[in-house]
């Protein structure tokens, strides 16, 4: 038998791949899905997190932005995981846009367009690859051993304290909302504009 010669550097990465229903109804069983995995790679808390709300947003734009003639085509998820470095595939089946190079975050009052800001600003690196039927949205997220390894703690300390800060001002929003939400839902609230304001 002739040896199959090794490449310099090749590595054996963990991978998750599995597809996902064009439904967002499906997004959150997704998301579990690859929180385990990650869990299940040594992730931590922080990086958990970052990885999760950056999944779940990338998610419901594959799906959100889907034509009618391609709802039944899966969105792809795939996560490549090397032990220095974790990166996250998504195809979907939009008619595509130009990724903005560095994007801002929207208006308070705008309804859309901070899933972009969010996946840059919690990722270390996002492109999107616009192809003939189909897109693959790319974004990477280095593993704390990274940078130990390069001898980095404290460059990524700050970025990591920076990222649990953004997390918690995300999660006191949503629970402001929801409030919001179910306080005008009740008619019984409807017309205390005083009470409605505290």
């Amino acid at each position: 038998k002739t040896a199959i010669p090794e490449i310099s550097g090749a590595s054996r990465p963990a991978m998750l791949r599995f597809v996902l229903p064009c439904d967002l109804n499906q997004v959150r069983q997704a998301s579990q899905t690859a929180h385990r995995f990650l869990m299940e790679q040594g992730c931590g808390e922080e990086i958990l997190s970052a990885c999760d709300l950056a999944l779940v947003e990338g998610c419901n734009n594959a799906i959100k932005y889907a034509p009618a003639y391609a709802r039944a085509q899966p969105v792809g998820v795939e996560i490549i995981s090397t032990g220095e470095q974790l990166e996250f595939r998504i195809t979907d089946h939009t008619p595509g846009f130009d990724w903005p190079e560095q994007a801002e975050l929207p208006s308070p009052e705008s309804e859309s367009g901070r899933g972009i800001f969010l996946i840059q600003s919690l990722m270390d690196s996002a492109r999107y690859l616009r192809g003939k039927g189909e897109n693959v949205l790319v974004f990477r997220k280095s593993c704390p051993s990274l940078g130990a390894k390069n001898g980095h703690p404290d460059a990524r300390l700050d970025r990591d304290h920076l990222v649990t800060g953004l997390l918690e001002e995300l999660s006191s929003s949503y629970e402001s909302l929801a409030a919001i939400f179910r306080y005008s839902a009740d008619p019984g609230h409807s017309r205390d504009l005083k009470k409605f304001a505290h």
